[in-house]
């Protein structure tokens, strides 16, 4: 999962091609022994041994970033991590052991801070915290180059002026999820930042329950388009309802509301482009590729992709917006009921038929009777096949003449 699926983006600084797999594997087995236990029990996580384990993973974060900018020619990935001298900056069990900032424990619960529907990280804005917090009136960041700074810092400032970050995290955050660096606004990213790593861990949860149990809930994806930083992986059991820091041996898990999954049809509009409108019935295709549709929005005709250290196009992150599925499912309804009220015909009967739930039916094979010649004869010393029933002729052959 920390290298990507079909539900997570993968952790910055791992991927397949550069030898994460083995990494990782290496580092588990090195880690096994201390542990005297594993990191997951199906759908539960070790909150202690998977923080020790990223911990130990991140130990590359820095050096991955370092190459990243020699490769991509961007001073901002060869800013070191040392710059980062506040006190809130690296915090957790394997970072000092400092608690988490008073500024960031807002984020452990989707009820005190969350991140707003619809809203992607290419337009991310510093203004999500949904509880009480002192508003910080915006400033420019400040454009003086300090004589003292190291050569690579003084070679980004004179390349991003407006910049206020100090390291590759402060540029990673600023650049991909549009959260400002910033003195003035550090808290407020640090807030953000500490709810993208509870929806990171959410996101592990829900996979792991899919693959065991089915999906734990319809509703849930990952809302931002990309992964927090390992780093940032910290202090982990803070995002558990039950926070029993005394008793590390206890393996957690998330709590998901279940839901009803969306029509077929529905589903079909929240993974298609326009360009396969025609995959679906005329009436719901309008919806895609109509300028007037009231989820037009969804559906851009121009958007910007974001290499992200790729090689290959299709590995690009594309920036468009997030579906809100409240909003889609009640635009089909209501395009739907105009068809159950009569005005007007929208789905054909095989569409109406494609557009409803099934039932989930088991079929189980009557216990087939093998005659018991065919069965081989089993002794305490030995194995012995079956006999060729007398009534099939043996296969005979003859010597070639000559």
């Amino acid at each position: 999962m920390l290298v990507g699926n079909d539900f997570l983006p993968h952790c910055p600084h791992l991927d397949i091609d550069n030898g994460s797999l083995s990494l990782m594997l290496n580092t588990y087995i090195d880690l096994l022994p201390e542990w005297k236990g594993y990191l997951t029990d199906k759908e539960k996580i070790h909150p202690q041994r998977f923080e020790h384990f990223l911990y130990h993973i991140a130990a590359y974060e820095e050096e991955h970033f370092k190459r990243r900018g020699y490769e991509e020619n961007e001073p901002g990935w060869q800013l070191s991590a040392e710059n980062e001298t506040e006190e809130n900056d690296f915090y957790g069990t394997w970072y000092g052991g400092k608690p988490t900032p008073a500024v960031a424990l807002i984020a452990n619960r989707k009820a005190t801070y969350s991140r707003p529907k619809s809203t992607t990280d290419s337009v991310a804005k510093d203004t999500h915290i949904h509880a009480s917090s002192s508003k910080v009136e915006s400033q420019p960041a400040t454009t003086i180059v300090d004589k003292g700074a190291p050569k690579a810092l003084k070679k980004f400032r004179n390349l991003h002026s407006s910049s206020g970050a100090r390291s590759y995290r402060d540029f990673y955050y600023e650049t991909k999820l549009g959260w400002s660096p910033s003195k003035e606004k550090r808290d407020i990213t640090l807030a953000n930042r500490r709810c993208q790593v509870r929806d990171y861990l959410e996101g592990l949860h829900w996979v792991l329950s899919y693959y065991h149990k089915g999906a734990p809930s319809w509703e849930w994806y990952f809302p931002h388009l990309y992964a927090p930083l390992s780093t940032d992986m910290v202090n982990l059991h803070e995002f558990y309802e039950t926070d029993d820091i005394d008793n590390p041996t206890d393996f957690k898990t998330f709590k998901f509301e279940q839901s009803e999954p969306f029509p077929s049809l529905a589903q079909l509009l929240s993974v298609l482009p326009p360009q396969s409108a025609g995959l679906l019935p005329k009436p719901l295709a309008e919806l895609m590729i109509h300028p007037s549709s009231p989820i037009a929005e969804f559906y851009p005709r121009e958007f910007t992709t974001d290499a992200n250290g790729k090689r290959q196009s299709w590995e690009a992150v594309v920036k468009i917006p997030f579906i809100d599925g409240d909003v889609l499912l009640d635009v089909v309804n209501s395009i739907i009921a105009r068809d159950k009220e009569g005005a007007m015909e929208v789905l054909s009967t095989a569409e109406k038929r494609r557009n409803a739930r099934g039932e989930s039916r088991l079929f189980v094979p009557p216990r087939q009777k093998v005659a018991s010649n065919l069965l081989p004869k089993v002794s305490m010393d030995r194995v012995t096949l079956p006999t060729r029933p007398s009534s099939v002729p043996r296969k005979t052959t003859r010597k070639a003449k000559g």
